[in-house]
């Protein structure tokens, strides 16, 4: 389903070039024509497996075994202390399922997904401008795991896998500016041109990979204005605080107490204190999903 276009920021007039840029992306958005990144194909069969509620674990085990990578993100979260408490370490991907869950599993696949993404031949020269964002990507992730356990308002895995994707509007524009020599090599413009218009690509890409309505309408309305918003999911609230608190230091008081006071943070219950208890939790998932 094609995307409505933002009206283009003020500041993207600055340069003509920055401006056509936004032209051709709200042109091939509303025509479907933009060429969004695909999921792995060992994801999509994950996604199907699970989509059963009586999936078979052993074929799940060798689905994600056939991926080394994924087979040893998954071992990791089993054993890591959120999952094995005092359980022994194991090797067995089917054991490692039971003990995460279906849930877990969808969202350490997507983790691969990005992973891949990241090692994608043609990102690796941007790795540089790149490498923040895959950082900010599991650092939100881990925050929204941290938010949905704290306020009991969505299933924490689930809300992992939306935090893991909510920025890659931002990494597919940036993939696409390099082709815009002018703005590329303006940080402000650049900067400017992605803030404004990663939502509606990110909500795009969301769409296109079959994440839940929530999670798509989360990411495209996480830099909308509250009074904007419809307030159907919590997950959008949810979202906004976990990248209200990427941004904020864990002992800084003053921006704790300023993100409690907005209105997701109010709906949720949530006060400082609080938030600096979630920021310290959501950082330990940074390694966790590395």
């Amino acid at each position: 389903m094609p995307q409505d276009a933002p009206a283009a920021s003020p500041q993207l007039h600055d340069t003509s070039e920055a401006f056509q840029l936004v032209q051709d992306l709200a042109s091939q958005l509303s025509t479907g024509e933009l060429r969004l990144p695909s999921l792995p194909e060992v994801v999509i069969r994950i996604r199907k497996t699970l989509q059963n509620p009586e999936f078979d674990a052993e074929e799940l085990a060798r689905q994600l075994g056939s991926e080394p990578v994924l087979a040893g993100s998954v071992l990791k979260l089993a054993n890591s202390v959120t999952y094995r408490r005092n359980a022994a370490e194991t090797a067995s991907l089917t054991a490692a399922i039971a003990r995460i869950g279906a849930s877990m599993v969808r969202s350490a696949s997507m983790n691969f997904a990005m992973q891949q993404l990241q090692a994608a031949k043609q990102f690796r020269h941007l790795e540089p401008l790149l490498k923040p964002e895959w950082r900010r990507s599991k650092l939100v992730a881990g925050l929204c795991h941290a938010l949905a356990r704290r306020t009991r308002r969505a299933n924490p895995d689930e809300l992992l896998m939306i935090g893991l994707v909510h920025n890659v509007g931002r990494i597919f524009i940036l993939s696409h500016a390099e082709h815009y020599p002018i703005t590329f090599s303006n940080p402000a413009v650049l900067e400017d041109l992605m803030s404004h218009w990663h939502p509606t690509i990110g909500g795009a890409i969301a769409e296109s990979w079959g994440l839940p309505e929530a999670g798509m309408q989360a990411i495209a309305q996480q830099c909308t204005p509250d009074e904007q918003q419809d307030h159907r999911h919590p997950v959008t609230d949810l979202l906004q605080i976990a990248v209200g608190l990427a941004g904020a230091d864990a002992e800084d008081a003053d921006a704790l107490q300023a993100l409690a006071e907005t209105p997701g943070s109010r709906r949720l219950g949530l006060d400082a204190a609080g938030l600096a208890e979630t920021h310290r939790d959501g950082a330990a998932w940074v390694d966790l999903l590395s």
